[in-house]
């Protein structure tokens, strides 16, 4: 069963991570495992590629595990592009409203496929400490 952790701070998504294969199908052809991947993909690729934030992005394929927390920078992208942590924090300030339409766009279509599949994954929400 695929579990999504959506941590939100003051109602707004700041980190989403996700875990586990679904096991909805054979391992390698799992139509669901595959949905849930690439939903959670589309959300991380429009913070990091989209609107260029240098959010902290982690995955591992054998686990299923996909992890994007705005809240961390990625150190060396900071180093990278000579961005400060202000900098960065500003540069997530100023693209709230994007990063909303995004990533309530991808908690959609979770929620979509959880009405469906609901045997095969689990979506939480926390509040970010």
């Amino acid at each position: 069963m695929t579990e999504i952790t959506l941590i939100r701070q003051d109602e707004e998504i700041v980190e989403f991570y996700g875990w586990n294969h679904a096991e909805y199908g054979e391992h390698g052809s799992d139509i669901l495992c595959a949905a849930i991947s690439m939903i959670l993909q589309q959300g991380a690729a429009g913070i990091l590629e989209y609107l260029s934030i240098p959010a902290t992005y982690s995955t591992n394929n054998e686990t299923g595990f996909l992890r994007l927390d705005l809240k961390t920078p990625d150190e060396e992208k900071l180093e990278k592009l000579d961005m400060t942590i202000h900098s960065y924090n500003q540069i997530v300030l100023k693209n709230k409203r994007e990063i909303n339409a995004i990533l309530g766009s991808m908690v959609v279509m979770l929620d979509q496929l959880k009405e469906q599949y609901p045997k095969y994954m689990k979506i939480f929400e926390e509040e970010a400490n």
